[in-house]
């Protein structure tokens, strides 16, 4: 809340018929004032203080025009891009190293006809730790296992940093997570859709704690059911002395759920005419791969490729691979 000043009277009685009042302050008597403040910057990053900025907790002279602020200088690595009368203050972190920037000024107010100014007054900015978000995905019924401080900045020369949970959204739970930013999610519902971890940087710095404004680590689910089944074009391999003994055929499959691989499911593999080529279980990366003799090469090449299906309960998703080159070995 702004204070006012007001102008005082000294009013002395004498006796009962004199009344003296002192002569009214003159305007350079009554100053307004500019108190300091402080705010924080995130490392490489800026800070903006909208008006009335500085000027917030400052005070006027009652009677007096309205209070404008007026730089008088600035001291460490931050860039000041913006200062203006109405208190406004932007200052970038151009080299991602300042700690302590300060910007000093006064406050002018127009009383009595006259322009009068405060005292200095100095707004200090003290870096912070910069906490950045992320993106997650997972199948599924699986775990996520990350890092939150991976992305995230520290102040040049402060301690490490440490990362507080604050906050967690989602059906997932949280089997931990650790002030190093480990943390590990699981879905045992197996049907969760959208996790979020909200969190704050902690770093020590000239021996206190500075703290970055929240962060949010959000981890999206991809439903088990796979939506699509690449097979690799037929490879056939020659080996032996001569280059026209066929020996080896080999096809692979990938099955995806989203943008993601699905491990650990099996995979059919059968040439176009029907015959079984084997089967495979998917890797990490959701790849399935079968290897097979002379005479299902020939009957693959003649069917006219490879197809590979996933019968895994609800979808069925058959796809036709191309026959393929012959590749020496």
């Amino acid at each position: 809340m702004r204070r006012i000043l007001r102008a005082a009277t000294v009013a002395v009685l004498i006796g009962t018929t004199v009344l003296v009042t002192a002569p009214a302050a003159s305007a350079q008597e009554l100053r307004p004032i500019a108190n300091d403040d402080t705010a924080t910057m995130p490392v490489g990053d800026h800070v903006a203080i909208l008006p009335p900025g500085v000027l917030a907790n400052d005070v006027g002279v009652e009677g007096g025009g309205a209070i404008t602020a007026r730089l008088i200088g600035t001291t460490g690595q931050g860039l000041l891009t913006d200062f203006s009368a109405s208190g406004y203050v932007v200052m970038l972190d151009v080299v991602a190293a300042s700690n302590v920037n300060t910007v000093t000024y006064v406050v002018d107010q127009t009383v009595n006809g006259q322009v009068v100014t405060s005292d200095p007054a100095t707004l200090t900015i003290y870096s912070v730790p910069d906490a950045n978000d992320e993106a997650y995905s997972a199948i599924q019924g699986s775990d996520v296992v990350g890092n939150v401080l991976d992305n995230d900045l520290g102040v040049e020369g402060g301690g490490p940093l440490t990362a507080e949970l604050i906050g967690a959204t989602g059906n997932a739970l949280v089997a931990d997570f650790h002030p190093s930013g480990g943390f590990v999610l699981l879905d045992v519902i197996s049907n969760s859709t959208v996790s979020t971890l909200t969190y704050r940087v902690h770093q020590t710095v000239d021996g206190e704690d500075r703290v970055s404004a929240p962060a949010t680590a959000t981890i999206t689910w991809i439903p088990k059911t796979p939506t699509q089944l690449e097979v690799d074009p037929l490879l056939i391999k020659l080996g032996g002395p001569s280059l026209i003994k066929v020996t080896i055929g080999s096809v692979s499959a990938r099955l995806t759920a989203g943008n993601a691989g699905l491990p650990g499911q099996t995979i059919n593999f059968a040439s176009a005419g029907g015959v079984p080529l084997g089967t495979a279980v998917t890797d990490a990366n959701g790849v399935a791969t079968v290897t097979f003799g002379l005479s299902q090469i020939v009957s693959t090449l003649l069917s006219g490729g490879a197809v590979a299906s996933y019968g895994g309960s609800p979808t069925h998703l058959p796809s036709y691979g191309t026959n393929g080159g012959l590749i020496g070995t």
